[in-house]
């Protein structure tokens, strides 16, 4: 290991080649162009300037450059489509379905190309970022599907030298990283991540960094589904719109009882979500003491006890071999019929086919689920089928606020890596 700036360690061979003379000068006519194009794209863009403030400008703390700027997702376009851009004709790269870009650069005459791949960008994000304050030309492969095979991301991803992975949505283990010879830095979005194996990156001359992020949106949509089992909301709309009114009887929040398996930073949270609504509120996990409990203001009792009592039993633990299938048959079978199982934290933590049963049996009244043992969930399996389910696609992150910021940071990371000064190193 070789030193770098302030003491930040930096990995022999983790860093870019030469950026030629003059990169700061460089950068900052990359990133007047780049202002320049956006400004003209908001005065031709319904709105005009009046959208200049939906536009966020994310800044690098270190030396206060914008990153990118950031508009609704939904009202972006591709910076692939700005006229200086250099686009792929359409050909497969490895007979790869995503779509691949050159971004356009305006560096030093001979700099080399950087190849990133971005996997599982369901909602084409990737194409919509602005990469060009990476001191190298880009070369972007934007994955929108999900590939379960090592085989195959092997050979989609064998020119890569950067390779951005969103979340746990697909394994990166030591037998695919071996496969990966150009692979140089590996991204994932938040500070850590359970399915890359970082040790064996690590023996592998890989550099892998993670981002920030932000748990606002977990607890949201743990109250979404909550709010959607106990008012009968799918059901509701589901009759309205084949002409039928007023079809459930709702229960109720105030005064039930809410069972938190976990008292972490989303727990925590949820809690206060619960004191709000004037619901009891409990808690159990397997560390969890009576002063972190009553500093949260909630009731500290047994694993069991909180499974018999609670009305709502949500999941906020991380997975760990302790914690694998921590909900289990004994659990649903204490919990009362009338009651309901919140997860939006990882599908290992319940016994999905225990799950299954009980929802079958009406020994639980209904689950609301993120997160599954498989992802993407096949439409064939079980949970599909049962009516008592609310299931959402792995949601619990996906907003505009967490995108921006996880896509900020992966440009900045990347950026950081071909200065050779890594930044937000994961370790093993």
């Amino acid at each position: 290991m070789t030193q770098t700036g302030a003491g930040t360690p930096k990995k022999a061979g983790a860093q870019c080649p030469s950026l030629g003379p003059d990169p700061v000068a460089a950068a900052a006519q990359r990133r007047a162009r780049t202002e320049a194009w956006r400004t003209d794209a908001l005065t031709r863009q319904p709105g005009g300037r009046d959208r200049d403030d939906a536009l966020q400008r994310n800044a690098n703390a270190a030396d206060g450059r914008v990153l990118h700027a950031m508009a609704p997702f939904s009202q972006r376009r591709s910076y692939a489509t700005d006229p200086g851009d250099v686009a792929d004709s359409g050909k497969p790269w490895h007979g790869c379905s995503g779509t691949l870009k050159a971004m356009r650069s305006d560096l030093p005459a001979g700099t080399p190309r950087l190849r990133i791949a971005v996997l599982d960008d369901y909602q084409g994000i990737a194409e919509t970022v602005d990469w060009s304050t990476i001191p190298r030309p880009v070369t972007l492969l934007a994955i929108r599907e999900h590939i379960s095979s090592d085989a195959e991301l092997a050979v989609r991803l064998a020119d890569c030298e950067v390779v951005v992975a969103m979340r746990e949505r697909t394994p990166i283990g030591a037998g695919l990283l071996a496969r990966l010879p150009a692979l140089k830095l590996l991204m994932t979005t938040g500070a850590f991540n359970a399915a890359i194996d970082v040790a064996a990156a690590h023996r592998l001359g890989v550099t892998v960094c993670g981002t920030d992020g932000t748990i606002a949106p977990t607890v949201e949509l743990t109250w979404a589904l909550i709010h959607a089992l106990q008012r009968h909301l799918i059901v509701e709309d589901t009759a309205l719109r084949a002409g039928r009114w007023q079809q459930t009887v709702g229960a109720d929040l105030a005064g039930a009882t809410l069972g938190l398996v976990g008292l972490g930073r989303i727990g925590r949270r949820v809690a206060a979500v619960g004191r709000a609504y004037g619901m009891r509120v409990i808690a159990w996990s397997p560390h969890l003491t009576p002063e972190r409990a009553a500093a949260a203001q909630v009731e500290l009792v047994s694993r069991r006890t909180l499974f018999e009592t609670a009305d709502v039993v949500s999941l906020h633990l991380v997975l760990s071999d302790s914690t694998r299938r921590l909900v289990g048959r004994m659990e649903l079978a204490a919990m009362k019929p009338s009651a309901i199982l919140i997860n939006t934290s990882r599908g290992g933590l319940v016994d999905e086919d225990a799950l299954i049963d009980a929802l079958r049996t009406a020994g639980i009244r209904g689950a609301g689920l993120d997160v599954y043992d498989r992802e993407p969930l096949p439409a064939d399996h079980p949970l599909t089928a049962l009516r008592n389910t609310v299931l959402t696609p792995h949601l619990g992150y996906v907003t505009e606020n967490c995108m921006n910021i996880f896509y900020r940071d992966i440009v900045d990371g990347i950026a950081g890596y071909c200065l050779g000064e890594p930044r937000r190193l994961i370790n093993p």
